[in-house]
């Protein structure tokens, strides 16, 4: 198991994912950027949007806590949080995030909020953009 991952984004920019708690279909993690471009390093909260489904608005977050499963793809620079309603992953939702000028921005947003055992991770209808 991994308390705190590491990732690349900029040549001294690195992606810092700490586990704080566990939970019974994800964890809580806090994230940061770690940024060496300063004579003094700077170490920031990675506060990511999320997408709203009763307004249908992208919605900003005030903590850099996260609840899910988070995943970073190094290659394509590619941020994934998945979180599951249900034990059975047939409800919940997928964010994807794109850094983009020195942020994560929200690329898509995938949800099925009615656990009705008709979808599975994946399958959910994307709702953003």
């Amino acid at each position: 198991m991994q308390y705190t991952r590491a990732y690349q984004i900029e040549p001294e920019a690195h992606l810092i994912i700490m586990s704080c708690w566990f939970g019974p279909y994800w964890e809580a993690v806090a994230a940061y950027r770690y940024d060496e471009t300063e004579s003094t390093p700077q170490v920031e909260p990675l506060i990511l949007p999320t997408f709203d489904s009763e307004s249908g608005q992208v919605v900003s977050s005030e903590s850099n806590i996260l609840y899910g499963l988070l995943s970073y793809d190094e290659e394509s620079q590619r941020l994934t949080l998945a979180h599951k309603y249900s034990g059975t992953g047939e409800c919940g939702f997928e964010a994807t995030y794109v850094l983009a000028n020195d942020e994560f921005e929200l690329g898509e947003f995938s949800e099925q909020s009615e656990c009705d055992g008709t979808r599975l991770p994946g399958d959910f209808p994307q709702v953003y953009p």
